[in-house]
């Protein structure tokens, strides 16, 4: 009995580490249907930013048009770190549940521009890491960057309801590319407030007022010199590069040009540019956080940019 027992034991754990991400899933999906009844899951892979590929399960409630979808790369990576099948499902329903869309949305709206046109909303992609999307949505170069659009349904911190604004779109709405970029330059900072917060104020809300590590964790930089940049949703929040207020607002309160550190696509860094560093010191730092830190589908730039005063335009350091 024992020997059959360590038997068991081992191909649990080879099958384990030999299952793939599309095995993994179906297996979610298979004991959900349990936990979340009345609802259609479905399996479906979803190329996000950067041309990474999610897997998910999309679960639409009865007679609702609006069906989200739960990733499970990072369960599947749990799964693998040992974490138990069923306590993964049990987490995935609780998430479903808490954070499930009540409202429902008419559909028929998103072809009525003059609907929508007030709800139009830009977001900033890295050029070359999505030139596949490219070809298929309107868009406009900034920098070493493309700024795209979409349509903001609805929006709570770090979670929103909206629908990517594609060729086939436009061409429904009968208006161009120049006339969704003036609406979204006018509709983004408006719904989508921008802020610039010091990093320390930052770090001392996330560690006990008092705690003398502050000082310790920004040892190079004098108080107050670096800043991070958002918008009041902290999802791609780094199209706050594109507000014009803000950035001269900035730029005026220091009395000086700044360095942006592109973190992600949800935040920047601002750096004022009399700091005893260099673009070339920058851009490695960037590139080794980007590596090693932020996951691929957030990536933004490895490149550091410099706003002036002077021109009141963004460039590349």
């Amino acid at each position: 009995m024992e020997k059959s027992k360590n038997m068991n034991s081992t191909n649990f754990i080879v099958s384990k580490g030999t299952m793939t991400i599309e095995t993994f899933t179906d297996m979610v999906k298979d004991k959900l249907s349990s936990h979340i009844r009345g609802c259609t899951l479905e399996v479906q892979e979803t190329k996000k930013n950067n041309g990474v590929v999610l897997h998910g399960i999309r679960i639409r409630e009865p007679e609702s048009n609006i069906a989200p979808v739960v990733y499970m790369d990072d369960y599947f990576k749990d799964y693998q770190g040992g974490r138990f099948l069923d306590e993964i499902v049990m987490a995935v329903a609780e998430n479903y549940k808490k954070n499930r869309v009540i409202s429902d949305f008419d559909t028929m709206n998103i072809m009525d521009y003059e609907r929508v046109k007030e709800r139009i909303c830009f977001k900033v992609v890295n050029t070359d890491l999505n030139r596949e999307l490219l070809c298929d949505v309107p868009h406009v170069p900034f920098c070493d960057l493309s700024v795209v659009f979409y349509v903001l349904l609805d929006s709570i911190p770090w979670q929103s309801a909206s629908i990517m604004v594609k060729n086939s779109l436009m061409d429904i709405w009968g208006v161009d590319t120049d006339t969704i970029f003036e609406k979204a330059m006018y509709n983004t900072p408006r719904l989508l407030q921008g802020k610039v917060t010091p990093m320390r104020n930052i770090i001392e809300s996330i560690l006990d007022d008092g705690d003398d590590r502050v000082d310790g964790m920004l040892p190079e930089l004098e108080k107050g010199s670096m800043y991070v940049a958002t918008n009041e949703m902290k999802s791609n929040g780094a199209s706050v590069f594109l507000y014009d207020s803000l950035l001269s607002g900035f730029a005026d309160r220091i009395g000086k040009d700044f360095y942006i550190i592109p973190s992600s696509i949800h935040e920047l860094i601002f750096l004022p540019d009399d700091l005893d560093m260099e673009p070339e010191d920058i851009r490695g730092m960037i590139f080794e956080v980007n590596s090693t830190c932020v996951d691929p589908e957030e990536v933004l730039s490895n490149n550091v940019y410099r706003y002036r005063r002077e021109t009141r335009g963004v460039e590349i350091a």
